[in-house]
């Protein structure tokens, strides 16, 4: 046996990200803090123009976001129920939307078809909106 550490998916996972034209990052959090410290050291890292950065609800910061709209990219973060002014405003300005046929609502629309990886054509649409907060 070896005493050299086992590595397992990190090929995998830099080959899969390729193929579907993703950028993974990581950096390390310090013993004392938590990733609201360390997502903002990760995005200075990333030339963020037009990439849209996906983070998990501990990055639904104001600053956060800033930084993002700062590098010229777009985001999705999550918003949970801890959070519930911004839910509410979210909800509230999506329900507005679909009453009034979007009208008056800054958003676009952005359409994929391709091939589905032997699954035949996957058509995807996604809608991005500008929510006044």
């Amino acid at each position: 046996m070896s005493d050299q550490p086992i590595r397992v998916g990190v090929v995998g996972a830099g080959f899969w990200a390729t193929e579907m034209h993703l950028s993974l990052g990581q950096v390390a959090v310090d013993e004392d803090s938590n990733e609201i410290t360390a997502i903002p050291r990760l995005l200075e890292l990333l030339d963020l123009k037009g990439a849209l950065v996906t983070i998990d609800a501990i990055g639904c910061q104001t600053e956060i976001a800033e930084q993002i709209i700062a590098g010229k990219g777009d985001y999705v973060l999550v918003v949970k129920g801890n959070q519930e002014h911004l839910q509410a405003d979210i909800l509230a300005t999506l329900e507005h939307a679909e009453e009034t046929n979007y009208q008056g609502v800054n958003y676009s629309i952005f359409q994929q078809q391709e091939d589905g990886h032997g699954k035949g054509n996957c058509e995807r649409a996604h809608r991005r909106f500008e929510i006044p907060i």
